[in-house]
């Protein structure tokens, strides 16, 4: 008898992936959302870790709340001096944080607002992101740049109106590729909101969307049909800065205008993406460009073009016009978001190569190393700045100050900040409810401004270049307190070796001393 033939089933071949390396699960952990999102909470902690952040001009910025509160309440004791003016292209960040100082501090209500404006402004990037297909993993580019050049400036009206510039270029650049009513209106309702935000920030963005508009259109005669909510936005434009500008009068507007030289400027591309001052981070920022470029590698040529503008715009602009200082740097905020957008979504085939998986952790690590470096300097600021708060508690209340041109070194070497202390003193103002010269109060795009500038210090284009305390000013001699600041070891020579006025020594802790002004002798040459 033979034996019928009986399938006998074959196991299925199986192949066993060997384990995952430790590499291999950190390059899968820097792609991973939650350490994007890890990395933006580390990010807003730089805001929040000292008391009064190391930015030049935010005690100027939180003083103006604390103004325009007292005003609208009829409680400030500088009214004779003061008056609102909400004829400004600065409204957003200031009524935000108004609103919030109902229920905070000024100085916290700022800092939320500043928070919201970097969640935000990550936000929208990575809407812009999806919106074009791009590369996911350079997300993390979104981060670092807000703390450049202008978080180092504390420049909040422009760091508040990022996000909506942000938007507007959005829908401009989806727009551009299909016109339709809905994006138009929304572009212009976006537009006018970012007039009344900053006007630099307007400038800029119509600026990038229009030149999308102009690369996508395929005939004169449909850019001129597309274009018309641009030109609502400029004849707007027009018409609010002539109202302003006549509120204001036309030579508050005037500045100089001047340009660093073309080398600094081509470093100054790298440099302000991470900092104002300390050129040591552009091999940092040179790291991070050279990591993204080789994980994302699949460049898309028309998304490069945000990015070439920004450049541009950081070469040719000058430093200084129109009653407004670095103009082109604030600007770098823009150029690690926009390189990450310059990159296509990547195929499975290019993400899986080592070099690819090692560039993505790569510029994950090199991110949080700029993030952790300003975090660093912010706490070691606040130590540093320790004493300022003992001169502070010494002065009262509601008194008239300066610090103008007495603040013999305004750099900090804990935050590697050349200006860190150039207007302090002025948080004074946010505390105490004083006075403190030099004030924003005297620029036109202020909310808060000067009702008459006679008697109040004015920084000329001679006190720049020759930084000497003047006795002969009206300022001088009616101030009750003078917050200095030592250079060298030593007081302004200026300030304190021919006093005009009786001076005493209230407080004096580590570089900052608080004098009282006594009797003064009378003088022809008070300006």
């Amino acid at each position: 008898m033979s034996l019928s033939k009986r399938a006998v089933p074959v196991p299925a071949l199986t192949f066993v992936r060997a384990p995952d390396t430790l590499f291999d699960r950190l390059s899968t952990l820097a792609t991973h959302q939650t350490t994007f999102w890890v990395t933006v909470a580390a990010a807003v902690a730089i805001i929040w870790i000292a008391p009064r952040p190391p930015m030049t001009d935010l005690p100027q910025h939180v003083a103006q709340i604390v103004h325009m509160k007292e005003l609208l309440a009829g409680t400030s004791p500088w009214v004779d001096d003061l008056r609102l003016n909400f004829l400004t292209v600065y409204l957003l960040g200031y009524l935000l944080a108004l609103l919030l100082a109902y229920v905070v501090s000024a100085t916290i209500a700022i800092k939320l607002v500043l928070t919201g404006a970097f969640v935000a402004f990550v936000v929208s990037l990575r809407q812009w992101r999806r919106d074009r297909g791009g590369d996911a993993r350079l997300d993390v580019l979104f981060v670092p740049g807000f703390f450049g050049f202008a978080y180092d400036f504390g420049f909040f009206p422009f760091l508040v109106a990022a996000p909506v510039a942000v938007q507007m270029m959005r829908l401009g650049a989806r727009y551009a590729e299909l016109p339709t009513p809905r994006d138009a209106v929304l572009i212009a309702a976006c537009g006018a909101l970012l007039l009344v935000s900053h006007g630099l920030m307007f400038l800029f963005a119509g600026l990038v969307a229009g030149i999308m508009l102009i690369a996508h259109a395929r005939s004169l005669r449909g850019f001129a049909v597309a274009a018309w909510p641009y030109a609502g936005l400029l004849a707007l434009c027009a018409a609010y800065m002539s109202v302003v500008s006549g509120a204001a009068g036309a030579a508050a507007w005037s500045s100089p205008e001047w340009w660093t030289p073309p080398v600094a400027r081509v470093i100054s591309v790298f440099l302000f993406t991470q900092s104002a001052f300390d050129i040591a981070l552009v091999p940092l920022v040179l790291a991070i460009a050279c990591a993204a470029c080789i994980a994302g590698q699949r460049i898309h040529a028309r998304a490069a073009m945000p990015l070439a503008v920004v450049v541009a715009l950081l070469l040719l602009l000058p430093d200084s016009a129109m009653s407004a200082d670095y103009i082109n740097g604030r600007f770098a905020l823009f150029v690690l978001p926009f390189l990450a957008l310059c990159f296509r979504k990547p195929d499975e085939a290019h993400t899986d190569t080592q070099l690819a998986r090692t560039a993505a952790v790569l510029l994950v690590l090199l991110c949080w190393t700029g993030i952790g470096i300003k975090a660093w300097r912010t706490a070691a600021f606040a130590a540093e700045a320790q004493d300022f708060e003992q001169v502070l508690a010494a002065a009262e209340p509601a008194r008239r100050a300066t610090s103008a041109l007495l603040i013999g070194d305004p750099k900090s070497a804990a935050a590697s900040h050349a200006g860190a202390y150039l207007y302090f003193a002025t948080w004074y103002e946010v505390e105490k409810r004083g006075f403190v010269d030099f004030s924003f109060a005297t620029f036109p795009p202020q909310i808060v401004r000067f009702k008459s500038v006679t008697g109040w210090q004015r920084v000329t284009d001679d006190d720049r270049s020759k930084p000497q305390f003047d006795w002969s000013r009206a300022t001088a001699v009616r101030a009750d307190y003078y917050f200095v600041r030592k250079a060298g070891g030593r007081w302004p020579s200026s300030f304190i070796d021919h006093p005009r006025c009786t001076l005493s020594l209230l407080r004096e802790t580590g570089t900052w001393g608080l004098f009282q002004r006594g009797a003064c002798a009378a003088t022809s040459q008070v300006q």
